[in-house]
């Protein structure tokens, strides 16, 4: 799942580092914080992230690629983005 976020953020450019090498550098210890994302992806963390989190939650285990997962991330934030909010 981690790999998945990572690989979405980056490549979405929502992040100010390369989430993908920290990951891969310790993959067991792979943290994201507010300071990682530029502003636009803290703004959808902030108000998304835990629904899209539930939504995953509900896939079956063997349905939680790291493709599957990066491309929800990706559509549920371009549906944020067309949001008046954000």
């Amino acid at each position: 799942m981690s790999l998945g976020v990572a690989q979405a953020l980056d490549e979405m450019n929502l992040a100010t580092v390369s989430l993908v090498t920290r990951y891969r550098e310790k993959p067991e210890h792979f943290y994201l914080s507010d300071m990682d994302l530029k502003e636009p992806g803290q703004m959808f963390m902030r108000a998304n992230f835990r629904q899209w989190l539930a939504k995953t939650d509900r896939w079956k285990p063997e349905s939680r690629t790291a493709d599957r997962l990066k491309k929800s991330l990706s559509e549920d934030f371009k549906a944020f983005q067309k949001t008046p909010s954000a």
